[in-house]
């Protein structure tokens, strides 16, 4: 009825079928798993749609608002958007988890690793180990202990190593330093920090009532893995007691992406 042609229709219905595909596929899945790159290639069937797609999900995200959008969230984007590219291309996509070259250093080096980088709006924290059942948890509940709250964070296993970064910021007052989330961590691996009992010492009782934590298991979204999505009430120390309830559970977490909204 507004007078475009056949093609043009079929690309702006898909435009608004999948205005949604890129945003939730970046911040809920593995963009390292093929499986991921290959949805989103197929869904939109070329390029010329994935860059309008693109285009689309910025404007709509900044004319929702400023929560919609961050930084995080554009490079999360613009990562999936560059490899579901390369695969319309009949590029090969990477089979092994891609680390950021600026913290390769970190994966590569031996033992705990930790660098912080301030800003006036938050602070990024990158934390690289050797990989273990509960690391995850671990690292949580210390960013926890130190109060600081998770805005989002990006997590990956790379060989024998998992490296995660951080999007924080303190509660109140300035951050610790990047010496001290260190040696907490390094105490609370070793075993000389209870995390789960200070954290529990530290808990208060609800001053509302929310609504029930949402948990679902999505199938065949992975090669390799299970998907897991969460949606609960924000606490302090939530992360920790979800990465627990995993580790418990007997699951080993590969990946993991984590918005607070």
């Amino acid at each position: 009825r507004l007078g475009f042609n056949a093609d043009d229709t079929a690309v702006l219905t898909s435009l608004v079928q999948y205005h949604l595909l890129l945003p939730e596929v970046a911040t809920r899945r593995d963009l390292d798993d093929p499986v991921t790159i290959e949805t989103v290639a197929q869904s939109v069937g070329s390029r010329r749609t994935l860059d309008l797609l693109h285009a689309l999900t910025e404007s709509d995200a900044l004319a929702t608002g400023p929560a919609a959008w961050s930084e995080w969230k554009a490079a999360l984007i613009d990562d999936l958007v560059g490899r579901a590219r390369a695969s319309l291309a009949g590029e090969a996509v990477p089979a092994e988890p891609q680390v950021a070259s600026a913290h390769a250093d970190l994966v590569s080096a031996p033992g705990l690793q930790v660098r912080m980088t301030p800003s006036s709006a938050a602070t990024q924290v990158v934390v690289a180990a050797d990989d273990r059942p509960g690391l995850l948890a671990d690292i949580a509940g210390v960013l926890a202990l130190n109060r600081l709250e998770v805005r989002s964070a990006d997590t990956q296993t790379v060989g024998d190593r998992a490296v995660s970064s951080w999007v924080v910021h303190p509660l109140y007052g300035d951050p610790p330093t990047q010496e001290q989330v260190w040696h907490d961590l390094e105490r609370a691996f070793a075993g000389g920090i209870d995390v789960a009992a200070k954290l529990a010492a530290r808990q208060q009782p609800p001053r509302t009532t929310s609504a029930p934590a949402r948990v679902d298991f999505i199938t065949g979204a992975a090669s390799s893995a299970d998907v897991l999505e969460v949606r609960a009430h924000d606490e302090p120390g939530l992360l920790h007691r979800l990465g627990t309830a995993v580790t418990q559970a007997g699951a080993f977490i590969t990946a993991a992406r984590v918005a607070t909204l």
